[in-house]
């Protein structure tokens, strides 16, 4: 078991170093980078032995079991990135509490005769595991509930439990600020002026029911309220197109109205404006409109290239996205002009090379709102 979960994680990488048909449902584009890869370890020895140890490891696996495992990655590299990330760590994760377990439930679970039973045993296994360490009066409590009800019981308190630990997470990274009894954040008008406008004016427009609703409900609440802000902020990058928004001009921000409205003719929309839009959409005229004359728009909006960024985002895409792309990818990259292409493009490459864009979402310090993520993202 305690080898399982680098083969897991690594397969596809470890293939690509061997002699082996099994490479044969990758494409071009995913054997040239697997052996990009592995070009790079030859100035990492150590880990270049890792990777050679693990396709050992992996040859001498029976041949069923190599096939399970090639079936498993092409799976995995099938989903969306997000999903396949997160399906990695709950396999090391998993592995990780396997390895943990006494031989007798390794066995149990070993011998399940099908995943549906798997799962049952494993569930129960986990709840055993989290009930034995709760107080007494708990332990007591659900003691004398029905199996039904007890499961139910435990996985509203596990599910609180969680949640709790976040929010403790979070607030550990405000000790100063709490040691001194100040004041926290917990609406939208304690962030100050700039954040109170873009909120209304860039935020709020493009929002859901539910994404209103979430917010509604925690405010009043630190951390919970900045937290749930941020978290519904990163859904919507300025820079990227938002297929909700804007709809009409009126939706527009005053700033950005302002900047297609010239002085001297009121408040007017030019007609050549209005002829752009319906060539383009709303969106694309905006962003055509003001590139030729005045600074970039407020916030990345509608980005059309990369002098309308942000720092942290000029200094992820130098140092970290840069040095990553392929001759085609820099190609791809350096004719990638224009709204919405530059952004998607730039959101694209990062994603394939398992990279989070650190976009403005928010005014003011991003150090800041990145203290409200449970995953920091700015560049290090």
């Amino acid at each position: 078991m305690k080898a399982l979960k680098p083969v897991l994680i690594v397969a596809a990488w470890t293939l690509a170093a061997l002699p082996l048909t099994a490479q044969t449902g990758a494409t071009a584009d995913e054997r040239e980078q697997n052996r990009r890869r592995l070009e790079r370890l030859k100035d990492e020895p150590e880990a270049l032995a890792k990777v050679r140890k693990k396709a050992i490891f992996f040859l001498n696996m029976p041949e069923e079991r190599r096939a399970q495992l090639i079936d498993l990655d092409k799976k995995l590299h099938q989903e969306p990135r997000a999903s396949s990330k997160r399906l990695e760590k709950v396999m090391e994760r998993y592995a990780a509490w396997l390895e943990g377990l006494e031989p007798a439930q390794r066995k149990r679970i070993k011998d399940a005769s099908d995943s549906k039973t798997r799962l049952e045993i494993i569930k129960k296994i986990r709840a055993e595991e989290w009930l034995k360490k709760q107080p007494r009066a708990v332990q007591q409590e659900l003691a004398k509930m029905d199996d039904t009800k007890r499961a139910e019981k435990i996985q509203e308190l596990r599910r609180q439990e969680r949640k709790q630990k976040v929010l403790w997470v979070i607030s550990s990274r405000f000790f100063p600020e709490l040691n001194e009894n100040q004041t926290m954040p917990s609406r939208p008008n304690d962030f100050g002026e700039k954040v109170t406008s873009f909120f209304n004016e860039y935020l709020l427009p493009r929002l859901d029911a539910k994404e209103k609703e979430r917010l509604k409900n925690a405010e009043g609440k630190w951390p919970l309220y900045p937290m749930t802000l941020v978290a519904v902020a990163d859904q919507h990058p300025p820079a990227l197109p938002d297929p909700n928004w804007p709809k009409k001009f009126d939706d527009l921000p005053r700033e950005i109205k302002k900047r297609v409205i010239p002085r001297l003719k009121g408040d007017v929309v030019p007609k050549a404006f209005w002829q752009l839009s319906r060539q383009k959409g709303l969106a694309k005229a905006v962003s055509i409109w003001t590139s030729k004359k005045g600074p970039p728009l407020p916030h990345e909006l509608f980005a059309h290239n990369l002098s309308c960024m942000s720092e942290p985002v000029r200094q992820f895409v130098n140092k970290q996205l840069l040095p990553e792309l392929t001759r085609e990818e820099l190609v791809q990259w350096n004719t990638a002009e224009g709204w919405p292409n530059f952004p998607l493009t730039l959101k694209q490459l990062a994603e394939d090379h398992d990279l989070q864009v650190p976009w403005h979402t928010l005014p003011g310090n991003p150090e800041l709102w990145d203290k409200y993520r449970l995953q920091k993202r700015l560049p290090r």
